[in-house]
């Protein structure tokens, strides 16, 4: 299938921790066989692929090996790529639940904060002091992160991820602010996939 997709021209490597995976090398496949959820496997292998295009992690699908996993490509890639984590969905099932509340969803979700976190640097003094600069650093070359049904695809390219510049726009005579004006806080239905939950989200 990913031979007729890509065409024949295209370097097709598959990872994998069942040895007997080599067999499909006879069909031009580069295949290594590794554990993914070690972090030293992944510094061992991939200097060894060297440039990728696209990556696809469709393993083990527990949390720990989807976020190693990640975190290892992001540390080595530095090109413009696409990493694609699919069969998310795992990280709600029961026989997959050893994680508890650290999910890779979770972990996800929570690095598009560090994409945020680049811009604190225009505002220093309106952020909380407490930056963790080296998580934002490990994001670097992450461009964006979008979500789909059953898929998390985290777009490296260093080139887009270009610094935030303040733009101001030029006033003439005093103009009040009124984003503070209006009602204080509002009941907010939240997004909550276990259980219906209501929050009361105050403002400023």
């Amino acid at each position: 299938m990913w031979r007729e997709w890509l065409g024949s021209k295209a370097r097709i490597i598959g990872i994998d921790l069942n040895p007997d995976a080599k067999k499909w090398e006879d069909q031009g496949f580069e295949i290594y066989i590794g554990d993914q959820g070690d972090p030293l496997f992944w510094r061992e292998v991939l200097p060894k692929i060297g440039k990728i295009d696209a990556f696809l992690d469709d393993g083990g699908h527990q949390s720990f090996q989807q976020i190693v996993t990640v975190q290892e490509v992001l540390r080595y890639v530095s090109n413009d790529c696409i990493l694609a984590v699919e069969d998310t969905y795992t990280n709600f099932m029961n026989d997959f639940c050893s994680h508890e509340e650290n999910t890779f969803l979770e972990y996800s979700k929570d690095a598009t904060d560090l994409l945020v976190g680049r811009s604190f640097g225009i505002y220093p003094d309106r952020f909380p002091p407490n930056i963790n600069f080296g998580a934002i650093q490990s994001m670097k070359n992450v461009f964006n992160i979008s979500f789909f049904n059953g898929i998390v695809a985290f777009h490296i390219n260093p080139e887009l991820c270009i610094e935030a510049e303040i733009i101001i726009n030029m006033k003439s005579g005093p103009i009040k602010d009124f984003r503070h004006d209006g009602k204080k806080s509002a009941t907010i239905e939240w997004p909550n996939i276990l259980q219906a939950t209501t929050l009361d989200v105050k403002g400023s």
